[in-house]
């Protein structure tokens, strides 16, 4: 039996790449940047993969990891600091999404496959998904974030890069840390993650991280005893690192057919007649 081959998008990854590259296009003076340049990139995954079967996976716009750790990504700029200017770019960001989400993306006929849940991220949705693979089904995530290089997992789960237009999987991650990727979100507890702003063990980096994984840091070292001695802190950064995080959903997903006229429709409402020559059937569909 041939394996079914399924595509896993972190929506805000693509969405926030399409905001800051073509966010400006407009049409009929609405802003529509974002919904080209995630509709773009959908087609050249079908193109790439062969294969239009996709799960889409939202943020909810609450968070369960700030319940237990305030200072989750408090790192980031404060919207209420943003220009005017900046204000009205974001709103428009935002209806894309949610126009995604609520209108454009289900006239592919993928609805069934639009997962969004309170509290959680996108990546732990995409985690429940991988958990719940079946025998003869493979996924490829579709993101630039390195959070979710955990769930990599050797010809099962691999994930591609839009930007660098890669492939890395478990193979590619052992040969870059030396380790397997299962251990990705303990390196990550240990040495903190500056992008969320989860604060680390002090003294203890990626590299030394994977040393006491790979148990040959020195017994005697500062390093050795701080991570021996972290105790409820890297039971709070595991919390927060693992995917998916406790108590998402188990998520399942629906085989469909693709829906190309009102797909094409979509794309003739929005202005977006250089995406029309382009298909979302494959051979294989």
């Amino acid at each position: 039996m041939k394996d079914q081959t399924w595509i896993l998008i972190d929506i805000s990854n693509l969405a926030y790449r399409a905001f800051y590259t073509v966010g400006h296009f407009t049409y009929e003076n609405i802003k529509t940047g974002v919904l080209f340049g995630v509709f773009r990139d959908i087609l050249k995954l079908v193109e790439r993969f062969s294969t239009n079967q996709f799960a889409f996976c939202f943020d909810s716009d609450t968070s369960l990891r700030k319940k237990i750790y305030p200072e989750y990504k408090a790192n980031r700029r404060n919207p209420e600091k943003f220009s005017d200017a900046e204000k009205e770019a974001r709103k428009a960001l935002h209806k894309q999404i949610d126009d995604l989400r609520l209108k454009y993306l289900p006239s592919m006929g993928v609805g069934s496959n639009i997962f969004v849940e309170e509290g959680f991220e996108a990546d732990d949705l995409i985690a429940s998904i991988c958990k719940g693979l079946w025998e003869h089904q493979k996924a490829i995530i579709v993101s630039t974030d390195q959070d979710l290089y955990q769930l990599l997992k050797a010809d099962k789960v691999s994930i591609y890069n839009p930007v660098k237009k890669k492939m890395f999987t478990e193979v590619d991650y052992f040969r870059k840390y030396k380790v397997n990727a299962c251990y990705a979100s303990t390196i990550k507890a240990m040495a903190g993650c500056p992008s969320d702003n989860i604060k680390g063990i002090q003294g203890v980096g990626e590299k030394t991280a994977i040393k006491y994984i790979l148990d040959i840091l020195k017994e005697d070292s500062v390093a050795y005893r701080k991570i021996k001695a972290s105790g409820d802190l890297f039971v709070l950064n595991r919390k927060l690192t693992k995917l998916p995080f406790e108590g998402t959903p188990i998520l399942n997903l629906h085989s469909y057919e693709v829906d190309e006229t009102k797909w094409k429709d979509t794309l003739k409402s929005l202005g977006m007649r250089s995406l029309l020559s382009r298909s979302l059937e494959t051979v294989d569909a």
